[in-house]
């Protein structure tokens, strides 16, 4: 995947909580890679508390998305991606 990183960039990066490792240190670590600082950035996650809300600004992530996601708001957050 990093190989394919450095000859492509993504319309969008998408991340869930549920995943192994962080999301918001994941948001970090990628969003300090030059190329792909100008992706948007989405996370999925069940809590969208203050804390949260904090650490996605430090993290550079674009949007924090609630899990359950429905159909019409997710139709809305892909209109914002470019």
């Amino acid at each position: 995947m990093a190989d394919y990183l450095k000859t492509h960039t993504p319309q969008l990066i998408l991340l869930d909580e549920g995943g192994e490792i962080p999301p918001m240190d994941l948001a970090w670590h990628i969003k300090g890679i030059k190329q792909l600082q100008p992706v948007p950035a989405f996370v999925l996650t069940s809590h969208l508390g203050k804390r949260i809300q904090i650490t996605s600004e430090i993290s550079k992530v674009n949007r924090l998305i609630r899990k359950p996601i429905e159909g019409r708001r997710s139709r809305t957050y892909l209109r914002e991606v470019p």
